[in-house]
Order: structure tokens, then sequence, then C-alpha cells
């Protein structure tokens, strides 16, 4: 039997990509939904510090859905990471990443991840 592959239909929407498959409103995300058939793709857009718009779930969660805090970008944080004498990071249930704490060449340079993790999650 041949495999045969999802056909477009403008009734098939892709909700910021294919975000079970990929981190969402990434350009890979986008194209894994047209390779499955969505017809229509739907984007949250967000304002970056020098006025652009992008394709964001939200405007305040760059810590937990890209790579910003393994740059040096996450300095520029609206709530930094704070790391102690130790090395020990002090406030991670507070950081927080906004698209308008950076420009938009700056957002284009971050690397998306899945926003997956429940970290206060007590069932396994």
């Amino acid at each position: 039997m041949q495999r045969q592959l999802p056909s477009k239909t403008d009734f098939s929407i892709a909700h910021r990509g294919a975000p079970l498959q990929l981190p969402e409103h990434t350009y890979d995300s986008y194209v894994a939904s047209a390779q499955m058939g969505a017809g229509i793709l739907e984007c949250d857009v967000a304002f970056t510090n020098d006025g652009e718009l992008v394709c964001r779930h939200a405007q305040n969660d760059l810590h937990t859905t890209t790579n910003i805090l393994a740059t040096p970008l996450a300095n520029q944080c609206t709530v930094p990471p704070i790391v102690d004498a130790k090395g020990k990071l002090t406030n991670a249930d507070s950081i927080e990443c906004r698209t308008s704490d950076i420009s938009a060449a700056q957002f284009k340079a971050l690397t998306g991840k899945m926003d997956a993790a429940n970290k206060k999650s007590n069932q396994y």
C-alpha cells in the first residue's frame, strides 16, 4: 500500500504551527504544519523594543520558549536571572523575559525550545 500525504485544506488551522511536534511559532513548526495539511496558520503577535511585530504566543514567555537565558540577552530581561556568589540561581520562579525587552534582530537570533515542562507537577 502506498503512503498518501495529507492534502491541504483551508479548514485545517495550524495553531502556532505544529506545537506538539516542534517549538511553537518557529519556522520549522510552521513548515511542519503545512506539510501536515494545514491551510491556515494562526499567529499571535507581540512587539519588539524597536517596534517590529513578531509571532509569539505571549509577550512575556521568552525565558521558557527560547534559549534567551543561555545568551547575553538574559541581562536585558525585565526580571533577569540572579546568581549568588556560589553560582546558584536564586530567582528561577520570577525570571521574566519579554519580547519587548529585545530588538527584532536579537529575537531572530534566538532558538526556540519546547515549553512543555510542568515544574510544579507532583504526578509521574
